[in-house]
């Protein structure tokens, strides 16, 4: 996506009403009801491997769970040209994520009882001119494996708004309201896909 692009949304989800409403709307409105968006809070956003490979994702949103101590781990990408290993890098970011989590004594303390890590969603907010044909399953992007072996290859689905798809079917006017705030026509283009920087 391009830089001013990629800036205009982020400035748009930096607000947890925004972010409510796109879950509310667009993802999962009985998973609405179960979070408390007053109390979300957005979090850093690089990560490095072991080897200091730095990765960094567009946003990173822990949104508590009502009346729970719990909370989600929401993941955000920001997209404007079909990438077809965005599942690699949805899986990737949530790893670190989780490594960040369990890497020391201190962070470990932080999680729930039984050391049990927090649910992640991750979604692929996309706005290209293209139909969005990449998997949305890491899974999918592995060759076909049998049995025993197929069942211990990773998964992890993220989920994928295209927001011009959506923008074709019926809504509700709150909806539509909604998701005519997000879309902007721009060019496409696979260039602006950010690879990793390695320090």
């Amino acid at each position: 996506m391009s830089r001013r692009h990629d800036q205009s949304y982020k400035l748009l989800f930096s607000l947890p009403l925004a972010v409510e409403h796109m879950i509310r709307g667009f993802v999962d409105d009985r998973l609405a009801d179960e979070l408390d968006f007053t109390r979300a809070e957005s979090l850093g956003i690089e990560r490095s491997t072991p080897s200091l490979v730095r990765f960094q994702a567009d946003m990173l949103w822990k949104i508590p769970f009502r009346g729970s101590s719990r909370h989600l781990l929401l993941q955000l990408e920001f997209q404007s040209a079909p990438e077809r290993y965005m599942a690699v890098r949805a899986l990737c970011y949530v790893a670190l994520h989780y490594h960040g989590l369990t890497g020391t004594r201190e962070r470990r303390a932080e999680l729930a009882p039984g050391g049990r890590l927090p649910p992640v969603l991750a979604i692929t907010i996309y706005n290209g001119r293209q139909r969005w044909t990449a998997p949305d399953n890491v899974f999918d992007l592995i060759e076909p494996a049998r049995g025993w072996l197929a069942e211990r290859q990773p998964r992890l689905p993220h989920q994928v708004l295209d927001l011009r798809t959506l923008a074709r079917q019926p809504l509700i006017a709150g909806d539509r309201i909604a998701i005519e705030s997000h879309v902007t026509p721009q060019t496409a283009s696979t260039s602006t896909c950010r690879a990793p920087s390695i320090h």
